[in-house]
């Protein structure tokens, strides 16, 4: 054994040096990779602040959604807080030399928002100033060229219930973008609260605060928002806190409107038209209730023609027969 060491010496030494430079890669390896991943979620932590969990409406409800949460035995017992707050995409312009950033993650809350992140808001109007204070993170800051006390223009796209490919959607460009002029009160670094983002990614991004009431009053959105940011719900459990919101959550919230009539009650949808699962929902509850349901359909014609003339704009309905 030891003369075929000695005979072979140098195959036995490139195969030990192989060995040596092989196991010091797969070492290194680990290593790095154990250290990105750990960079990432710090990175992922920090830009989400206190933030656990978050409920992202596709369309607006009412903000006492947050109180009536706020207010439920499992957050009070579990100190769970729900803050709400709007967000959009949109852009921001400089009015003065006309620098552009789109892309910007612009977000309405209150001044409790900072709290997610122990870090204070200005959203105020600054003194000698008609227009609402904003702030925003450094790269948007550096994008636009503008520092606290500049205007910026923050453009958002209008919000509707009613599809606007729809026949009844709004198309002009009045109703679809809306502007809000806003004073930069405050420019945050790019960590924490100035990279906060709800799909969190490893670009950097621009982010502007707006106060929440200026944003609802831009989009005809008064006492409504589109987000809810639950601190704490860790504690709770997500079924749990599933169980909670669907407890929470009205009709309303949902989109629905419920007319009485004589003999009958009309459930209709502020998006013009009801989702299929909210028929069926409504097709089970009325099984349950052993309630005679029918489905209709109501849409507006462009014309109603026969051999005795035309009618503009008409209604059609269409029911089971």
């Amino acid at each position: 054994m030891l003369r075929s060491l000695i005979y072979y010496w140098r195959v036995n030494l490139a195969l030990t040096a192989a060995v040596a430079v092989t196991g010091a890669v797969i070492t290194g390896g680990l290593i790095v990779g154990d250290s990105v991943r750990t960079s990432l979620s710090r990175l992922v932590v920090d830009r989400l602040g206190r933030v656990d969990a978050a409920l992202i409406a596709g369309r607006f409800v009412d903000k006492s959604l947050a109180l009536r949460l706020n207010k439920a035995p499992s957050f009070e017992e579990h100190s769970i807080t729900a803050t709400p707050g709007i967000f959009l995409p949109g852009s921001a312009t400089r009015p003065v030399g006309g620098r552009r950033a789109s892309r910007v993650r612009i977000y309405g809350v209150e001044d409790s928002f900072g709290d997610l992140f122990e870090q204070s808001l200005k959203l105020g109007r600054a003194e000698g100033h008609i227009f609402p204070g904003a702030v925003i993170n450094a790269s948007l800051g550096s994008e636009l060229g503008a520092r606290v006390g500049d205007q910026v223009l923050f453009h958002l796209m209008g919000v509707s219930d009613i599809d606007r490919e729809s026949l009844l959607g709004e198309r002009d460009s009045s109703s679809v973008v809306r502007t809000i002029r806003a004073v930069i009160r405050q420019v945050v670094e790019d960590e924490g609260l100035g990279q906060f983002e709800i799909q969190p990614s490893q670009a950097t991004g621009f982010n502007a605060y707006l106060p929440l009431r200026e944003v609802q009053r831009t989009l005809e959105q008064e006492g409504k928002v589109n987000l809810v940011l639950f601190s704490g719900s860790d504690r709770l459990g997500s079924e749990l806190l599933r169980r909670t919101l669907s407890q929470a959550l009205t009709a309303a919230d949902y989109g629905l409107r419920i007319r009485r009539g004589t003999g009958y009650l009309s459930i209709e949808s502020s998006s013009f038209v009801l989702r299929p699962f909210q028929v069926e929902a409504l097709s089970r509850v009325a099984n349950r209730l052993k309630l005679q349901s029918q489905p209709v359909l109501t849409y507006l014609a462009n014309s109603l023609a026969t051999k005795n003339g035309t009618v503009s704009y008409s209604t059609v309905t269409a029911v089971d027969i």
